[in-house]
C-alpha cells in the first residue's frame, strides 16, 4: 500500500468516523451526561483497566481504589500501557482524551488496512468499497471508539497484525514479522484469550516451508522472530507481578484475589458460576433473569417463585437444595456478621457449589460435553451486539435513535452470518493456498472455540474482533454470489 493511496483513504475514513462518531456522542451526552469526561464514555470496567493507573500516580502502585496497598494484576495492562504513557505527561482528563483520539485514529487506519487487505486477497471491483463501507457504518464496531474498554483497540491491532502478516508473506522481510509479532502482543495484552491465536503461526510458517518458500531453519527463525515481542511484554510483566507479589503471574490473578473475597467475585461467587455453567445456564449476574442474578439479587422472599429449567435438576439437588445455597451464599457478604462468620459461610456456599457441580457432570455427560458448548456458541453469537450503544431504553427512544438500533442489530445479523459462510467457502476452496488469507478466515473460529470452551459468559463482544475478518469475507460471499449470478442469470 503506497502512502499517498494510505493518506487519501485514512482522511476519508477519519471524516467519515468523526462524524457518525459526533452523532452517537451527542445523543450519548443527552441520555447519559454523569458517564462522560471529556470526550471518554466511561464504562464500568474503566475501575480496573484505567484507575489503577490513577492510583498509581497517587499512591504509588497499580492498585484499585477501594484495595489500597494491595498491588493489582486482575487486568493485562493491554489498555492501560498507553494510558499510562499520557499520564506522565497530562492529567487524568487529558489523557483520557487523548485516548479516545488515538483509538479514532488508530481505528480509521484499521479501516483502509483491512479494506486493502481485502482488495490484495479478492479480485472483485467492488471489494475494497465493500469492506471499506461496512467497516464505517458498523455501529456495533466503531461505537467503541469513545468508551474506556479494550475493544476499540483490540479490534486496530489484530487488523494491523493481519496486515504485517500478509506483508511478510510478500516480502519476507523480518521487519514485518517483527511488526506482527508486536500487534498480537499488544492483542493479547488487551485481550488475553486471544493468546489462542498464536496456534496459527506454526501453522502459517509449516505452509510455508511446505510450499518451500522457507527453509526449516527460516521456520524456526521466523517463529522465534515473531514470539519475541509477546515474550518480551510478558516478562517484563511477569517481573513486575513477582516484584509486587512474590509469585510467578503471566497472565492475570483470578477474579477472587484480583476483587477480594467481600465482593461478587468471591470464592463462593466463583463456584456458583461454575455449577450455573455445569447446567448451561446464564452464569453473569448482570444479566437480567439470569440463574446468577437470582443467586445473587433476588430477595428470598421472591425467590421461590424463580423458574428453572427442568433439566436443572438431573443431578442430586432440588430448588429448595438451590434456596438453601442462595441463603448461605447471601449471607456470606452480611455485613452485620463477624468476619470469621463470613468466612465459614463463604468457604460452605462454595463447597457445597462445587461438589453438586462436579455431581451434575458427572451425571449429565452429554448435556456439560456436547450440549452446553453448542448453546454457549448460539449465545456467544446471537448475543445482543448493540447492548452497549448508548441509547436510552428502546420505548424510551426517539425514531432516529430506534431506526439506528434495528440498523445496527440486522447489520450485525447480516455480516456475521455471511462473514461465517464466506470463510468456510474460501477455505474449502482454497485452504492456504493464501497463508495469510488462511490466517484471517480461521482466526474468529480459534477465538470462538477458546470462548466457548474457556469462557463462563458469553458477549459479542469478545470476539469484536473478529468482526473485521467477517465484513471481509462477507464481501468476498456477495462476490461469489454475484459471479453465480452473472453465470446462471436465470437463478
Amino acid at each position: 500500500m503506497t502512502r499517498s493511496f494510505f493518506l487519501k483513504w485514512f482522511v476519508i475514513a477519519l471524516s467519515a468516523r468523526l462524524v457518525l462518531l459526533t452523532a452517537l456522542f451527542l445523543s450519548a451526552q443527552k441520555h447519559f451526561p454523569e458517564r462522560f469526561e471529556g470526550v471518554a464514555f466511561v464504562q464500568n470496567d474503566c475501575q480496573y483497566f484505567l484507575d489503577p493507573v490513577d492510583m498509581y500516580f497517587e499512591r504509588g502502585q497499580l492498585e484499585l481504589e477501594a484495595r489500597k496497598g494491595i498491588p493489582f494484576a486482575g487486568r493485562m495492562p493491554g489498555y492501560s500501557a498507553p494510558y499510562f504513557l499520557l499520564r506522565l505527561v497530562f492529567e487524568r482528563e487529558a489523557a483520557l482524551n487523548l485516548l479516545m483520539i488515538l483509538q479514532i485514529l488508530l481505528s480509521a487506519a484499521a479501516v483502509v488496512a483491512i479494506a486493502w487487505l481485502a482488495s490484495q486477497w479478492f479480485s472483485g471491483k467492488y471489494v475494497f468499497a465493500g469492506v471499506f463501507i461496512l467497516m464505517l457504518f458498523s455501529f456495533h464496531l466503531f461505537v467503541f471508539d469513545f468508551f474506556t474498554l479494550a475493544e476499540s483497540l483490540s479490534v486496530s491491532a489484530f487488523c494491523f497484525f493481519l496486515y504485517f502478516i500478509h506483508c511478510f508473506c510478500l516480502s519476507q522481510k523480518k521487519s514485518h514479522l517483527v511488526w506482527a509479532g508486536f500487534f498480537m502482543a499488544w492483542l493479547i495484552f488487551l485481550r488475553p484469550f486471544a493468546a489462542a491465536l498464536l496456534i496459527l503461526i506454526p501453522a502459517f510458517l509449516m505452509t510455508e516451508y511446505l510450499r518451500k518458500r522457507i527453509s526449516f531453519i527460516q521456520v524456526i527463525k521466523s517463529g522465534l522472530i515473531f514470539i519475541l515481542p509477546v515474550l518480551v511484554f510478558d516478562l517484563a510483566w511477569v517481573y513486575r507481578n513477582f516484584n509486587a507479589l512474590g509469585k510467578f503471574i503471566p497472565l492475570e490473578t483470578s477474579i477472587t484475589e484480583s476483587y477480594g473475597e467481600r465482593g461478587a467475585y468471591r470464592t463462593s461467587a466463583v463456584a456458583i458460576r461454575r455449577l450455573i455453567f455445569s447446567w448451561g445456564g446464564e452464569t453473569g449476574e448482570f444479566y437480567s433473569g439470569s440463574e446468577a442474578e437470582w443467586f445473587h439479587y433476588t430477595p428470598l422472599s421472591e425467590a421461590d417463585l424463580y423458574e428453572f429449567k427442568p433439566h436443572v435438576f438431573n443431578a442430586s439437588f432440588t430448588k429448595d437444595s438451590l434456596l438453601t445455597l442462595k441463603k448461605i451464599f447471601n449471607m456470606s457478604i452480611d455485613s452485620t456478621l463477624n468476619g470469621n462468620k463470613l468466612d465459614s459461610l463463604n468457604k460452605l456456599a462454595a463447597s457445597i457449589a462445587y461438589r453438586w457441580a462436579e455431581e451434575y457432570k458427572s451425571k449429565n455427560k452429554i448435556r456439560y460435553y456436547v450440549l452446553n458448548p453448542l448453546k454457549r456458541f448460539k449465545n456467544l453469537l446471537s448475543s445482543n451486539a448493540t447492548m452497549l450503544i448508548p441509547f436510552p431504553a428502546f420505548s424510551q427512544m426517539n425514531l432516529t435513535e430506534k431506526g439506528i438500533k434495528v440498523f445496527s442489530m440486522l447489520l450485525y445479523y447480516l455480516i456475521t452470518l455471511s462473514g461465517m459462510a464466506g470463510t468456510w467457502c474460501y477455505l474449502v476452496a482454497h485452504r492456504f493456498k493464501n497463508p495469510a488469507t488462511a490466517i484471517a478466515a480461521l482466526a474468529p473460529w480459534v477465538l470462538i472455540a477458546a470462548i466457548v470452551i474457556a469462557s463462563d459468559i458469553m458477549q459479542f463482544r469478545y470476539i469484536l474482533a473478529a468482526t473485521p475478518v467477517w465484513i471481509v469475507f462477507s464481501v468476498y460471499f456477495a462476490e461469489l454470489l454475484l459471479k453465480r449470478l452473472r453465470r446462471n442469470p436465470s437463478l
